[in-house]
């Protein structure tokens, strides 16, 4: 009943249309948002990594966004970063695209065993700066909404420790605990019951 995790895509246009949402309640906050809502479906951290990068990857290569992505299944961080990371400097939409384009065959690489290859990276480097996942994922939605290459985005202190990881009951280090970026609502959906009767 609860519907299907992943296989489906999303309209790039909802896509984008939900993060420039996403990014006005974010503000200034230093933690990401459990989750996201885009048209009828929710994705997870991990979910919302993935069509972001496979989105901006493509426009770094052909000047344009897809009308649609796949959202594919891929695990959290191996490893979360325990801290915010640095809160200076910018980049660019153009290097963050392209950084893009370095993570998206790894995000649909499902061959490895027993660790998988699939999983979001701890770290990204773009402009030479080393980032965390949470991170970049606040510049790739800005990114997306604004894809004009010059632009150049703020990079701004941002834990990796969402509301899920504090609060899933763990008996695991923090860091250890990033399946916790791949939690999201399981809406259920019950079959329409015929109340013709047969007597």
């Amino acid at each position: 009943m609860a519907g299907e995790s992943t296989g489906f895509s999303i309209s790039v246009d909802d896509l984008r249309a939900a993060m420039k949402d996403e990014l006005a309640k974010w503000g200034n906050d230093t933690y990401p948002p459990p989750y996201f809502k885009v048209g009828d479906h929710y994705l997870s951290l991990a979910d919302a990594f993935q069509v972001m990068t496979d989105a901006l990857a493509e426009w770094s290569r052909t000047g344009k966004l897809p009308q649609s992505v796949r959202v594919v299944g891929v695990y959290g961080p191996l490893r979360l970063a325990l801290g915010h990371g640095p809160n200076i400097g910018d980049a660019t939409v153009a290097s963050v695209a392209k950084a893009c384009t370095g993570l998206t065959a790894g995000l649909h690489d499902d061959s490895g065993y027993p660790m998988p290859k699939n999983a979001v990276p701890n770290l990204v480097t773009v402009d030479e700066t080393t980032i965390n996942a949470a991170q970049f994922l606040r510049l790739m939605a800005h990114a997306l909404v604004d894809p004009t290459p010059e632009t150049k985005l703020t990079v701004r202190m941002t834990y990796m420790t969402a509301g899920p990881a504090s609060v899933f009951p763990k008996t695991r280090a923090l860091e250890d605990v990033g399946a916790t970026w791949t939690f999201k609502p399981a809406p259920l959906g019950m079959p329409a019951v015929s109340s013709a009767s047969n007597r």
